[in-house]
């Protein structure tokens, strides 16, 4: 499970306020809280391709949510945004976190 909160500060004011939320199920459903339409889920994220290669892959969140997610901060690369993982599992399930096989 993944949990991204998107705080915003208001013009005028240093205070960040949390405006919307994402949380991500381990099985990758995800429940969006976005009363006034902060969070860019149409746009996809930017994700390095790594293994030596230069470049960006685009993900969107409804091809991967999780990756969607722990990227956000592709999208919001301002100081009036802030996209903040509150919680992240990686994917594992809580009981399987704790095994001592």
């Amino acid at each position: 499970m993944i949990a991204v909160q998107l705080y915003e500060a208001p013009e005028g004011r240093g205070d960040y306020y949390p405006v919307a939320s994402l949380i991500v199920l381990n099985d990758g459903t995800y429940r969006v809280d976005d009363p006034e339409g902060k969070l860019l889920t149409e746009l996809h994220v930017l994700i390095p391709l790594g293994g030596g290669q230069s470049g960006f892959r685009r993900v969107s969140l409804a091809e991967d949510p999780a990756t969607w997610a722990r990227h956000l901060g592709s999208i919001y690369r301002t100081g009036y945004w802030v996209p903040v993982t509150i919680r992240d599992d990686g994917g594992i399930a809580p009981e399987s976190r704790y095994s001592t096989v």
